[in-house]
């Protein structure tokens, strides 16, 4: 009697600890599962990187990437898998040798490369004639942003506005990018971004009188409404009025806001 009731004790701890061992088989399997898809499904895939150095509006080439084998967990969004997925797109921002290149990362295809891909949508790229003082002794380059101000002379009277702010500067001369040591580059014109309004201003003042280009620290983003200035209130100490009689309307641009002031 003692002998079956053993065998039957012996029979149901086997059982469950085969049981158990299919709770834990399971558990262990959809942990795995789990961990796959958080991370993408694990393993590897090809993807374009670049082969060197990529500047920002040049025109990539089938010599600028290659494939590459990385874990899936790292692929950004919008990785590029083929090599025709890239070839005569241009780089819309600086591509770092080694990078993943992303859709986001170049221009549409059929747009290229050159100063037209970095130009924003709705923007338009005005070219500003220049010189050491108005370009700032050619510390102006790439990237920087600058206010615009303007000199207008009308018979013996003549008043100083500035008209745009905060533009950024797409070009100095024929350079896309600034020099990696931060070198002054004296160049004879500045290609600015502007809205098509602004476009207008700009043009219309480089007929009327003379521009002249103000640095800004990039992180300054505000907008201030200056009175514009004349002789007569040079000469008071900025007490006086800075609109004389006779004086014209000229369209002042803080962002996108246009508003009517006088010289």
């Amino acid at each position: 009697m003692s002998r079956n009731i053993t065998i039957v004790f012996v029979v149901i701890a086997l059982l469950l600890g085969f049981l158990a061992a299919l709770v834990a088989k399971r558990y262990i399997e959809e942990a795995a599962s789990r961990g796959r898809a958080a991370s993408g499904g694990g393993g590897t895939v090809q993807v374009l990187v670049a082969r060197n150095d990529i500047p920002v509006a040049a025109n990539v080439t089938a010599a600028d990437v290659r494939m590459e084998s990385v874990p899936r967990s790292v692929v950004p969004r919008g990785a590029l898998t083929d090599v025709k997925a890239a070839e005569g797109r241009g780089a819309a921002a600086s591509i770092a040798q080694g990078e993943i290149l992303t859709d986001g990362r170049l221009t549409p295809k059929g747009v290229g490369g050159g100063l037209q891909a970095m130009v924003q949508e709705g923007y338009r790229a005005v070219t500003v004639k220049v010189n050491e003082v108005v370009g700032v002794a050619g510390f102006i380059v790439p990237g920087s942003r600058v206010d615009v101000l303007v000199t207008i002379r009308q018979g013996d009277s003549s008043g100083t506005k500035i008209i745009l702010q905060n533009i950024k500067v797409l070009a100095a001369g024929p350079y896309l990018q600034k020099d990696k040591e931060d070198k002054p580059v004296t160049v004879s014109v500045v290609t600015l971004e502007v809205l098509p309004e602004q476009a207008e201003m700009i043009s219309h003042a480089q007929n009327e009188g003379d521009i002249r280009l103000a640095m800004r620290n990039q992180l300054d983003q505000e907008e201030v409404a200056t009175p514009g200035t004349n002789s007569g209130r040079l000469l008071s100490g900025g007490r006086g009025s800075a609109r004389p009689s006779g004086s014209r309307g000229i369209e002042v641009v803080l962002g996108t806001k246009v508003t009517q002031q006088t010289y």
